[in-house]
């Protein structure tokens, strides 16, 4: 005994399945068998080694430490579940070679040795040592701890200040600590932080250090987490389960750029989640937020999405997903590569209608169309009863699916299809396995196999008796349903049989209402595939347009008579116009402004003076530029009154009325920060400034002119590839009209539609002149010649068609103008024409609703 290194009495069985803790919180008995079969001699217990290098006596069963003791050459101490009250030895004894100390479960332990002289110390476990009260003096000076394990001592409450400074793990689970005091900032080593069951923690949460990556404060008190945690730049792992009393979250913490995993589940008093903007984030779980109302985005980079039991949830604002366009056949996604995805909403169940069809259903249509080999399956849960429109296989019941015999590609081994079902329980029970079986049909004799067989299963634990929706992509290897020479099976395939079906004992509690099949193939015929799903009604890239412009004004009297002047003007156009009223600014009536934001194509905002003293024209600007960043949506700012300048900068009379916000709004200066970052982002966006117009009426033709255009643009854009077919011969009509001889030539176009087809020809031929003009309502016009070169020159103060150097400007560029809705051709157009020569090549389309007119001006007359 007297060279005694090594010593083991272990007791491994009890630690490592969880025994011991189950009999600490009281789920399992105790066990006092254990501790009897230890006998000591009735004299005590000597320890005469000096040599000893490991040192392991579990369930040790006196109260002090061994007697003698010498740690000299000790390197591991492993003392699990004793009955030590103080572990001590001679503190003049060298620990240097120190490494590990584990003291775990030890109940009665109210002090350790000094351990000033163990720089090497690396790792301490005193979990579960409830008869600590603090973090003890000596550990300031352990340089080389990384790891220090406190969880379950119930009493400990203080000594945060005691912590080295180089921690890199810190287990703090279910302690007493309130407070997270400052000197935690300090701690730029520390890595990993568990704070999780810290019921009495509310504060200091704003002290944490800038290096974490994973920070558990799950079941703890408080109420606000800090914006402060946006400068957290390196966190990837924030589990907030469980905690009751949270409220909100901050806008920073959704812009965090390594974050990757967020639990908020069993969070009842949050009530709305903000934009994600993060491009990281994998995994999000609000599992149990039953307060949760609405969600006003999510990012694209989910895999996985566990909103099951939010039984407030009504409404998804927006979820990105990519589009067909976004896709890039010659790109690999490897940062986005996950082995499966899975979104659950069950229980979910006041979603509204459009929420479930046009962003939930229609998520996981363009995720699978934008996936190429990111994902080997994806599942969707959500309640409902209609199978997605854009599945085009579709049955009634557990009935048979019947595929066609030229849908099977055959060079690729990777069969990939979606398939949905409709589903509901009878009286509800456990979870429960959805099947689904193919049969493929082949021309080969019967007695080599005619036929093959796939079946597969998904698990479900849906506990209410509401329909859901499962949709669920998955990818069949073909060589293993018709072996190595699966390619030639493949071309004898003469027809499939689809169905989705409950396994036979659960029949009596399930059904399959309805089910659904689309076969996917990221080969020669993707495209065609990728466009008639991603543009099927539920697509959210089709949202229906209530409006074609969302006006935004308020906080100047002095824009009363503009804004009406908009508005008749763009009523009289037929633009369908949604102006904004403070008046509307009341309860529900909030709801009815983002819808009509939402659904809204263009969005203007005119600033003025006042503008800013006006909380909700502040929170519309936020409003609009949401929608822009997850709808594309276009954004018209109107500087009336006011230099552009003065609202980006929030000077003049900008800078009192946030002066006079930041003081209403102490408690959510985030709020007022949004503000700020709003103004300065619309500012940065094409505009008009009144000042650069001599006539209000003028600058009110161009507004109206260009969202004509850019309500045109949006709509060719989404028509465009559909082959917009029932105009299309008329515009190719028009387009061999305009060809020809590189002369100046003029067509005319009258009948209803006119302006649209102009529009159209316009918007698909303008990039062949070097400069364009659209001037609509020119009836109204009294200085067309000006205005013409105004638009095509750019000429702003006062020009001339008479000066020479304006003529021989135009009379060397190409340009192509549309005058709409003319009707006096002989003051109006030929006075334009006797003055002035444009380029070789530049072409006129006038319409009118009055044909002799046209007549006069040219002798090309087209009737839409």
């Amino acid at each position: 005994m007297y060279h005694l290194r090594f010593l083991r009495m272990h007791c491994d069985d009890r630690f490592c399945n969880g025994e011991i803790f189950y009999e600490k919180v009281g789920w399992g008995p105790y066990n006092r068998e254990v501790r009897q079969q230890i006998y000591l001699p009735y004299e005590g217990l000597e320890f005469p080694s000096d040599e000893l290098r490991y040192l392991q006596w579990d369930l040790y069963p006196l109260k002090d430490f061994l007697s003698n003791f010498s740690p000299e050459n000790l390197v591991e101490l492993v003392m699990r579940d004793s009955q030590l009250v103080e572990l001590h030895w001679d503190e003049n004894q060298p620990v240097e070679k120190l490494k590990k100390m584990d003291l775990r479960y030890s109940e009665h332990l109210i002090q350790i040795p000094n351990l000033c002289g163990a720089i090497n110390l690396e790792s301490i476990n005193l979990q579960w040592c409830i008869s600590l009260v603090q973090i003890p003096s000596c550990f300031k000076n352990l340089g080389k701890l990384e790891l220090l394990v406190l969880s379950d001592c119930e009493n400990l409450k203080d000594g945060m200040e005691n912590l080295p400074l180089n921690i890199r793990e810190l287990r703090l689970c279910r302690t007493a600590i309130e407070v997270l005091p400052s000197s935690v900032r300090f701690l730029l080593g520390l890595l990993d932080l568990d704070m999780s069951g810290c019921n009495k923690l509310k504060y200091g949460i704003e002290n944490l250090p800038s290096n974490l990556k994973e920070l558990r404060l799950c079941g703890t008190a408080i109420q606000v987490v800090p914006s402060s945690i946006g400068c957290l730049m390196r966190l990837s792992h924030l589990d907030l389960y469980n905690c009751e009393r949270l409220e909100s979250l901050p806008e920073s913490i959704w812009k965090l750029e390594s974050l990757e995993w967020l639990d908020l589940s069993n969070c009842p008093n949050l009530i709305e989640l903000e934009e994600c903007t993060s491009s990281s984030l994998r995994y999000l779980k609000i599992s149990g937020c039953t307060g949760l109302r609405s969600i006003i985005a999510l990012p694209p980079s989910l895999n996985c999405l566990d909103a099951n039991n939010c039984t407030s949830l009504e409404k998804i604002s927006s979820w990105w997903t990519p589009t067909v366009q976004d896709y890039d056949p010659q790109v690999q996604h490897q940062n986005n590569k996950s082995g499966g995805e899975i979104y659950n909403f069950e229980q979910c169940l006041k979603l509204d209608e459009d929420t479930c069809i046009n962003v939930i259903a229609d998520c996981a249509c363009r995720r699978i169309l934008s996936a190429h080999d990111d994902i080997s399956y994806l599942e969707m849960v959500y309640p409902g009863n209609v199978i997605p429109q854009w599945f085009s296989h579709r049955a009634r019941g557990e009935s048979f699916i019947q595929l066609s015999r030229n849908w099977l590609n055959t060079d690729d081994s990777r069969f990939k299809f979606v398939f949905g079902a409709v589903f509901a329980f009878k009286i509800s029970g456990p979870e429960t396995k959805i099947r689904f079986r193919f049969n493929f049909m082949t021309s080969m004799d019967s007695s080599v196999g005619g036929s093959f067989n796939y079946e597969d299963v998904c698990t479900l634990q849906v506990n209410n008796s509401s329909d859901h929706v499962l949709i669920r992509y998955a990818t069949i290897d073909l060589r293993h349903v018709f072996g190595v020479y699966w390619s030639s099976v493949c071309r004898m395939v003469t027809g499939a049989s689809f169905r989705v079906f409950m396994e036979e004992e659960k029949k009596g509690n399930w059904m399959i209402k309805s089910c659904g099949l689309q076969v996917i193939n990221f080969t020669a015929s993707r495209d065609l595939l990728l466009w008639d799903l991603s543009t099927s009604p539920s697509s959210s890239s089709t949202r229906q347009k209530k409006y074609d412009v969302f006006l935004s004004f308020g906080g100047d009297d002095t824009l009363n008579n503009f804004i009406g002047h908009v508005y008749h003007a763009m009523c009289h156009k037929h633009i369908r116009i949604f102006k904004h009223d403070e008046t509307l600014e009341s309860g529900h009536e909030i709801s009815k402004i983002m819808d009509a934001i939402e659904e809204s194509e263009i969005c203007m905002i005119v600033f003025s003076k006042d503008f800013a003293s006006s909380t909700w024209c502040l929170d519309d600007v936020v409003r609009i530029l949401d929608c822009k960043r997850h709808w594309k949506d276009i954004i018209i700012p109107i500087f009336y009154g006011i230099e552009p300048s003065i609202v980006c900068k929030q000077d003049g009379s900008y800078a009192e009325a946030f002066n006079k916000h930041e003081q209403g709004f102490k408690d959510n200066m985030d709020k007022v920060q949004r503000w700020r970052d709003a103004l300065k982002e619309v500012t940065n966006l094409s505009g008009y400034d009144s000042k650069d117009f001599g006539d209000e009426y003028k600058l009110i033709g161009q507004i109206v002119g260009d969202v004509l255009m850019k309500l045109f643009t949006s709509l060719s854009t989404y028509y465009s590839p559909l082959g917009f077919d029932r105009i299309e011969f008329r515009i190719q009509k028009i387009e061999r009209l305009l060809g020809g001889s590189m002369g100046v030539r003029p067509i005319g176009l009258y009948g209803i539609g006119r302006t649209t087809l102009a529009m159209t020809v316009f918007q698909r031929l303008g990039h062949y002149f070097e400069r364009r003009c659209f001037l609509c309502n020119v009836r109204e016009e009294f200085n067309l010649r000006e205005r013409l070169v105004f638009e095509l020159l750019n000429e702003k103060h006062n020009p001339s068609m008479e000066w020479p150097s304006i003529q021989d400007r135009l009379r060397r560029t190409k340009v192509l103008i549309v005058l709409d809705d003319l009707d006096d051709a002989t003051y109006q157009f030929g006075n334009l024409l006797s003055m002035c020569k444009f380029g070789n090549g530049s072409r006129i389309i006038v319409t009118s609703s009055d044909v002799q007119v046209l007549k006069m001006v040219t002798g090309q007359v087209y009737e839409v």
